[in-house]
């Protein structure tokens, strides 16, 4: 396996790269939950998807 496949496994398991995401409520229930130091990194974490 090359570094660019191990780029676009952990970009696809991480939900960065596809948008079959319509609300922040659906990304909340497939990730399970959301790690953060604080607040305003958990919503930068959900922006992102």
């Amino acid at each position: 396996m090359n570094v660019f496949s191990i780029t676009q496994l952990r970009l696809q398991n991480q939900h960065l790269i596809n948008q079959e995401f319509t609300s922040p409520a659906n990304i909340v229930k497939q990730m399970g939950a959301v790690q953060s130091q604080d607040y305003a990194g958990a919503k930068w974490a959900l922006g992102q998807r």
